[in-house]
């Protein structure tokens, strides 16, 4: 005949069932660190995004500028106040100018710098002899 007798409740088997506060402990930790890694992965892309999207608007609004001054003659430039955002340095033979635009994110900080030369040749339309800029070709 079998064993009839009932097995004790304080046995050793019904005692093991379920998970030490010292296992939660440490999944609940080792749980968060990898949401952590994982957050700081997505806001490195976000802040990556943003500093382009950035340097994209400054090449943008540089580009803008840039046409705008080669529509211009030399004296139409020199007398319109560009601000900080152009500078014209006259070599003699030619004009050179520069369009710097900065950006700015949360986490860094830019220039966009565009440059071309513009070389001088005689005004022969209206017979005054006097200098306009024409860009080179190319």
């Amino acid at each position: 005949m079998p064993n009839s007798q009932p097995r004790a409740a304080g046995s050793p088997r019904e005692q093991n069932k379920g998970f030490t506060i010292l296992e939660i402990i440490i999944v609940v930790l080792f749980v968060a660190v990898a949401l952590v890694s994982i957050i700081e992965v997505f806001n490195m892309d976000f802040g990556a995004s943003d500093a382009s999207r950035q340097r994209l608007l400054a090449a943008a609004q540089a580009q803008k500028l840039m046409e705008e001054v080669s529509y211009l003659t030399y004296s139409e430039r020199a007398a319109r106040g560009w601000g900080s955002d152009v500078e014209l340095k006259d070599t003699g033979s030619s004009q050179l100018v520069t369009v710097n635009i900065p950006w700015e994110t949360v986490k860094s900080a830019g220039r966009v710098t565009l440059a071309r030369e513009f070389f001088y040749i005689e005004n022969m339309a209206g017979g005054g002899g006097g200098k306009t800029v024409k860009p080179p070709k190319g």
